[in-house]
């Protein structure tokens, strides 16, 4: 028999946000590859939008289940996140408007927060596990 163990609903937007700061820091890095790319354009994304999107009330998708065990689901509507080109930012003669400044604190900021959420998860489940050890 096999006895799900239940998601929080908190634990699930927290594993959402790192989601999102891992594709953030993928973003920036490619931006910081692309610092001397002729005509590159900056591409950015609000996590905090994203978050704020993903908890709206729409269906998404409905999964299609194979197998009468699988646990029915749904895929998110919000669970993709496009990517745009930041406006207002200057640019340069090659057209490139990556900066340098700019995305190094981007990165900074995406790997405090990833770390921050990180340590709130890893607390959790030290509280479970100590819970389940009966407290040894």
């Amino acid at each position: 028999m096999n006895i799900g163990f239940p998601e929080a609903p908190t634990q699930k937007a927290m594993e959402r946000y790192m989601d999102l700061t891992a594709r953030k820091q993928s973003l920036v890095a490619g931006n910081l590859a692309n610092i001397d790319t002729p005509a590159y354009r900056t591409q950015d994304f609000s996590i905090e939008l994203a978050m704020r999107d993903a908890g709206k009330p729409e269906p998404g998708l409905v999964l299609r289940r194979h197998d009468p065990r699988h646990s029915p689901g749904r895929w998110p509507a919000g669970a993709t996140v496009d990517a745009v080109e930041v406006e207002g930012l200057p640019q340069r003669n090659d057209l490139n408007n990556v900066d340098l400044d700019r995305e190094m604190l981007n990165l900074s900021r995406t790997a405090m927060k990833f770390s921050l959420v990180a340590q709130i998860m890893r607390a959790g489940f030290r509280k479970l596990q100590h819970a389940i050890s009966e407290g040894k």
